[in-house]
């Protein structure tokens, strides 16, 4: 009825309505809203919803067009596949390495700050790796990745980040470049909404956005 709906109403290509769009804060902030303006000019009367949180925002959002997620849907309401897989790394300044205990390898870690996700809200099975390399407590703990990337890039201490944002920050480097992590984002829309025109036309963005974007998803920094 949805799709029927937006057919009728709809005039020429333009698309009118409102897409919601849930995703890790890290992917909506520094990847999906440089991006919309694109979409903005050829849909002008389209609206987007973006929300953004933790690892678990899909399990707290039950209504949504699109959610680009850190593991595999299960649920049989949506439709899903692999969006873009992307690197994670260890980052810090210059002036936090030249005033800490040398760092040659990760066992070394331990005798530096730390910054990462509460261990207790982070469910994400492609990071139990890195997660098993920290120290244990980790003494700076946030839900939100960017106060992991503002903590590292103010010399706080070290911060495992998503290559597509420390990679164009000038305040940071790597640390133990050798070290690097795969993660990936799914893709996942409710079975009921998949053929909506303007849900296919922000989907259609996404795979775009992921493309143009896949050396600094994914390429070496």
């Amino acid at each position: 009825m949805a799709s029927a709906e937006e057919q009728l109403g709809g005039r020429g290509s333009a698309l009118t309505g409102t897409v919601r769009v849930v995703c890790p804060d890290g992917f909506g902030a520094f990847l999906l809203a440089p991006a919309l303006g694109e979409l903005h000019d050829a849909h002008p009367e389209l609206t987007m919803e973006l929300i953004t949180a933790t690892p678990h925002i899909v399990h707290a959002v039950q209504a949504f067009d699109l959610a680009v997620i850190q593991h595999e849907p299960l649920s049989r309401r949506v439709q899903s596949r692999h969006l873009t897989d992307y690197l994670i790394r260890l980052y810090a300044t210059p002036e936090y390495l030249e005033t800490h205990p040398p760092l040659r390898s990760a066992e070394n870690l331990s005798q530096h700050v730390v910054i990462w996700h509460l261990e207790d809200m982070l469910d994400v099975p492609q990071l139990r790796s890195l997660h098993a390399l920290l120290p244990s407590p980790v003494r700076i703990q946030s839900t939100n990745l960017v106060a992991h990337w503002q903590a590292a890039a103010a010399g706080v201490g070290i911060a495992p980040l998503p290559q597509f944002i420390a990679g164009q920050d000038q305040r940071l480097v790597p640390v133990l470049p050798e070290l690097e992590f795969r993660s990936t984002y799914w893709l996942a829309l409710p079975r009921e909404h998949a053929r909506l025109a303007r849900v296919r036309a922000v989907e259609k963005l996404l795979d775009d956005l992921v493309a143009a974007r896949h050396d600094d998803l994914l390429g070496r920094s």
